[in-house]
This record gives structure tokens, C-alpha cells and sequence, in this order.
């Protein structure tokens, strides 16, 4: 595991289909230890600063990377071959979990009311996405061999689940 005496949690999300539950695990679990570093965003990538090359340099900072998946996410990963900084977040963490510096937690985004995670209509390209070493579909299919963590956002207790396992 990554020696970083700092403890740094990295939240990986798409902003356009993920920012509210970002937000929501931000600063009603992660934030409010103080103790620990977050990495979100919204929060901390500079002004003025090549946020890419930032990111990258803080997911080899973290010992833990939280990636926040919905339906819609993986729903975004249809451009074959195109940049894309989600699917770079996630390659590049699965480099540094394979070589055991870095925990993954996926956390499934379940919609209100749902209990399973509906895989049937997740169809993704086998192209390599720019500046990734692996496609969208394997990407997919190497995270979904993880410890996978169901979440409904709108359970308070589902969020206290989730960080109490990355605190262990």
C-alpha cells in the first residue's frame, strides 16, 4: 500500500451524471474527519493548475481511490478511442492497485428503490481510450472483479457502510 502519511481518499466520479453523489459522500462522511485527505475536484484542483496532470499525480498520492458508478456513467463511455478523464482515472488506478499501492472501492449508484445494479444493457467498446493502457470494456471488467459496494445515496446508513470500509 501507498506509504502517503496523509491518508489521501480520491474520489473519481463523472461530474455530469455523479457530482451530487460526490457531493453528498464528501461532506456528510469523508469531510468530516479531519484526520483524513480528500481529494474531490470541487475542492482541490487549483486554479490555473494542468488539473490533468494534477489528478493523475494525487490517484498516486491516495491509498485509497473511491470510484462512484451509475448506469449513466458507464453510459457515457461510447466514443471508441476518445480522451476521456473518467476511464484515465480508472486505468491509472487499476495500474496502482495491481501494484498493490492503492485500494479501489466501486460504489454502484442505485436509483431509489433499487437493491441490484443492472448490468444487461452495459455494452462498451473493446477500442483502447486515448492515453489508457486498456478499453472502456476492460477497464469495466477489471473493476467489476473488485469488492463492489451497492449504494443508495438517499440511505443515510449506506453511507456510514461504505466508510467504515474504507477506514478498515
Amino acid at each position: 500500500m501507498n506509504s502517503n502519511s496523509e491518508k489521501l481518499i480520491f474520489i473519481s466520479y463523472r461530474q455530469k451524471t455523479c457530482k451530487a453523489q460526490a457531493e453528498k459522500l464528501y461532506l456528510q462522511t469523508l469531510a468530516r474527519d479531519s484526520s483524513r485527505k480528500v481529494f474531490w475536484d470541487e475542492m482541490s484542483i487549483p486554479v490555473g493548475v494542468d488539473w490533468k496532470q494534477y489528478f493523475l499525480e494525487n490517484i498516486g498520492k491516495a491509498y485509497v481511490v473511491i470510484l462512484l458508478i451509475s448506469k449513466a456513467t458507464l453510459d457515457t463511455f461510447g466514443d471508441a478511442g476518445a480522451a476521456d478523464n473518467v476511464l484515465l482515472e480508472w486505468d491509472r488506478a487499476l495500474d496502482l492497485y495491481g501494484d498493490g499501492k492503492l485500494k479501489i472501492f466501486p460504489v454502484l449508484i442505485l436509483e431509489k428503490g433499487e437493491t441490484e445494479f443492472d448490468f444487461g444493457g452495459v455494452s462498451l467498446s473493446d477500442v483502447r481510450a486515448k492515453d489508457c493502457s486498456r478499453s472502456p470494456k476492460e477497464i469495466w471488467d477489471a473493476i467489476r472483479k473488485l469488492n463492489v459496494f451497492k449504494v443508495d445515496f438517499t440511505r443515510i446508513n449506506d453511507l456510514r457502510v461504505l466508510d467504515h470500509e474504507i477506514t478498515q
